[in-house]
């Protein structure tokens, strides 16, 4: 996650972001994935706090796309 801070990248892959961190680190995380509005993030998570933010949600089941659209 520090890179993703330090970095200057328009786009990042993010897999399970938060999934080592306590409820205070992903709050302050999805806070900070959600002030950068320039950036493109794909994320790749289980977590309902992510789902939350994101401006499109796409479902995948077996490796096939069975759902698109927003929490």
């Amino acid at each position: 996650l520090s890179r993703i801070y330090a970095s200057d990248a328009k786009v990042v892959y993010l897999d399970e972001p938060n999934a080592n961190l306590d409820q205070e680190r992903t709050d302050h995380f999805l806070l900070r994935l959600k002030m950068q509005t320039d950036h493109t993030r794909f994320v790749i998570s289980h977590d309902y706090g992510i789902a939350r933010i994101a401006d499109r949600i796409i479902v995948m089941d077996a490796g096939r796309i069975v759902d698109i659209g927003t929490h």
